[in-house]
């Protein structure tokens, strides 16, 4: 469990991601209201969703941290550790079970939530939504569960205001307290905070102008395949047969042990409050998404499958599993070592299989990483931009120096002011680097170069003939985008860097340089490259 652990804070800094992209955007257009502490932006919808609370740490991340995205970063991990502490704190208070069975159960609780695919919501800074809305439900079922229903409800307001599905905790409180008995006063004050929450996020609410939510009547089937594919998540990432069974398949195994639950009278203990209420909770998620996302298109259901979605059926199944061993634990200790040894086998099947699929989802951090080093090298290329920083160019060409002029994110360094300044200006020439350039592509505003290097060190310069610094290159820490060639031998380096140069600035050929750490000094790398060949070897 540790090892997944640690493998997703590693994943997390190679992926990160100091530069806005697709969704993020929205803390850069609104960047100029919160200067002039124009609070109704916060009330703004993003698509049907009301993001307050997450619009909050934007806003305070580019205040304090410069909008390099280390707030919303640090606290999405944050919320993800805690949903699982809860978990763990759940399961381990119940003495009517072993220590053996306690630990195994979070164990596995602890496998899925720390899985590495996890990282790709944890990287994604606009994402915290997802995780923020999780943690909050979970606090706000153990909050009711140990009877501070107060606590519980402010819980459940700020998840409400965090995105549109954390309203779903509220249809998930009002049981738990019918379970609970916890008095008819005491549930009306949950009744109406619940309703007063929900009448205030619809107040001035107006749909999306693009919303697809009726699908779902026109398509039934493709309804029922989104819902079952995203149930099954990650396990049938690649699998198209195995998300219609599993999604049911779990659904049913739910629904069982809920009954069993009832029959033996465990409804009204914490565990049952908490890990049945997350269950349920995340199943709503994913009916909301359902209705949202329904679409007739491939045969794989990828709307159900994209990596965003991830935390919540990683959540589903987390409690799901953790419930079933609590269950047939207090049932009977051999039901609960068989659960644990099917569920132990079967993750170590199928997380293993995963990995091509992660490693293609986690491309997406590559692209944007090497999209925003053309952005710093000072290249708005549309064609880039489209596809690996926001869907309409044009709008980036107006946000993009909302970030530059206050030198904030990318452009907080010096790095990106070296474009078009003389190299001997800046650095003292030194002994050549040992490395190649392998690859080259041109696009419509630039050119891409792209090589290995040995060494540790990091940025790359590219000059033209007149000595003049045309473009910027890096390691970048996510690895090359896959849809650079490779065109190396088998004997060769691998690739590790790329670079890129602006036209006219670069001229007939660039030389790329290796810049040290301290940045006084550069070294070439190879000889110059002509920008007429579009390919090198």
């Amino acid at each position: 469990m540790l090892a997944f652990w640690f493998q997703t804070a590693n994943d997390m800094r190679k992926q990160y991601l100091g530069y806005p992209t697709q969704d993020y955007w929205r803390s850069v257009v609104n960047l100029p209201r919160y200067e002039k502490w124009d609070l109704t932006v916060f009330w703004e919808q993003h698509n049907e969703h009301r993001v307050i609370v997450p619009e909050l740490l934007y806003a305070l991340d580019d205040k304090l941290f410069g909008a390099h995205q280390y707030l919303p970063l640090v606290l999405s991990t944050l919320f993800q550790v805690a949903t699982f502490s809860l978990l763990a704190w759940v399961i381990w208070t119940d003495s009517n079970l072993s220590a053996p069975l306690r630990l195994s159960a979070i164990f596995i609780g602890g496998l899925l939530l720390g899985w590495p695919g996890i990282s790709y919501v944890l990287s994604f800074s606009f994402l915290i939504q997802w995780t923020l809305a999780q943690f909050l439900a979970m606090a706000a079922l153990v909050a009711i569960a140990r009877g501070r229903l107060a606590l519980s409800i402010v819980c459940a307001f700020v998840a409400t205001f965090s995105a549109g599905h954390g309203m779903f905790i509220w249809p998930v409180l009002l049981p738990a307290a019918l379970a609970l008995r916890i008095g008819w006063r005491r549930s009306l004050y949950l009744a109406a905070s619940g309703t007063a929450s929900i009448l205030l996020y619809f107040y001035r609410w107006v749909p999306s102008v693009d919303s697809q939510s009726h699908r779902f009547l026109q398509f039934p089937y493709w309804f029922f395949a989104f819902l079952a594919s995203m149930m099954s998540m990650p396990f049938s990432a690649d699998r198209r047969e195995l998300g219609l069974w599993l999604g049911p398949a779990s659904f049913l195994l739910f629904a069982v042990i809920l009954l069993i639950a009832y029959r033996r009278r465990l409804l009204a203990e914490t565990p049952a409050i908490v890990l049945f209420g997350a269950a349920i909770f995340s199943l709503l998620t994913i009916l909301v998404c359902a209705i949202g996302r329904t679409l007739p298109t491939y045969w794989d259901y990828p709307t159900a499958k994209v990596a965003r979605y991830l935390s919540v059926p990683l959540c589903y199944w987390a409690v799901l599993l953790a419930a079933t061993i609590w269950v047939a634990a207090r049932s009977r200790a051999s039901a609960a070592w068989v659960a644990i040894v099917i569920t132990a086998t079967s993750l170590a099947y199928q997380f293993p299989r995963l990995d091509p699929w992660l490693q293609r989802q986690f491309d997406f951090y590559s692209r944007s990483q090497n999209a925003s080093l053309a952005m710093e090298s000072g290249l708005i290329c549309d064609n880039l931009i489209e596809r690996d920083l926001y869907p309409a160019s044009q709008n980036i060409h107006d946000w993009d120096p909302i970030l530059r002029q206050r030198r904030l994110s990318i452009y907080s360094g010096e790095e990106f002011q070296w474009v078009g300044k003389p190299l001997s200006s800046l650095m003292t020439i030194s002994a050549p680097s040992k490395g190649a350039v392998t690859t080259s592509i041109p696009f419509a505003c630039a050119v891409q170069l792209a090589g290995w290097l040995d060494g540790d060190q990091r940025d790359l310069i590219l000059v033209n003939g007149k000595g003049i610094i045309a473009g910027l290159g890096r390691r970048l820490p996510a690895g090359l985008p896959l849809y650079l060639p490779k065109v190396w031998a088998a004997a060769t380096p691998k690739e590790n860097w790329t670079a890129f140069a602006g036209y006219p600035l670069a001229g007939q050929s660039v030389q790329p340089y290796v810049v040290s750490a301290d940045h006084r000094s550069a070294s070439p790398l190879g000889s110059p490259i002509s920008l007429t060949t579009s390919v090198l070897r």
